[in-house]
């Protein structure tokens, strides 16, 4: 059963690269039924990343995060801390373009600190977190902190060198030079 589950979820995930996010959505799901079935939550937990990521994809925001917190759920019983630190910051990017921004903050919070405390933590995972962590800081308007969190990003994209997180942090940089003193 597990080599079936497999299968749906990479068919998901072909299914998501290919802009069919409704037929991804239901293959994620059903891989989460069998997932559940089989009692494997190592693949539960896959399968419910990629049906949050098809809800998010389709505009639904609360149904993506309905699947991320039943994901975080299973993988605080697991210890895969940077697959949970993922999960997390990826809620926290939901809950920010929710405007739930206590939560985004908490999220972005968890997941920065699980990477920092983490020695196997990739450059680009702290900078996508970083990001989001960044807008939120902007979309509540504190930009001197905004400032000093696209900083880093942009050491970190440069690091990893992902030439479009490099110019997104440059062009944030700009905008908040000229609006913080």
């Amino acid at each position: 059963m597990s080599a079936e589950i497999r299968e749906l979820i990479l068919e998901g995930y072909t299914a998501r690269r290919e802009s069919r996010s409704d037929r991804a959505r239901d293959l994620f799901s059903s891989a989460t039924a069998l997932a559940i079935d089989a009692g494997d939550k190592d693949l539960q937990v896959d399968a419910l990343r990629g049906w949050a990521n098809s809800e998010s994809d389709l505009g639904d925001l609360e149904a993506a995060a309905e699947r991320y917190h039943e994901a975080i759920t299973l993988l605080r019983e697991m210890d895969d801390p940077l697959r949970l630190a993922q999960t997390v910051r990826h809620l926290g990017d939901v809950t920010r373009k929710q405007k739930r921004m206590e939560m985004a903050v908490g999220c972005y919070n968890e997941a920065i600190g699980i990477y920092r405390s983490n020695e196997g933590t990739l450059p680009l995972d702290l900078a996508n977190a970083l990001r989001g962590y960044g807008l939120l800081r902007e979309d509540l308007g504190d930009l001197a902190a905004a400032r000093l969190v696209w900083d880093e990003v942009l050491k970190l994209y440069t690091e990893a060198g992902v030439q479009p997180g490099i110019d997104e942090a440059e062009r944030r940089l700009h905008a908040l030079a000229t609006t913080v003193p």
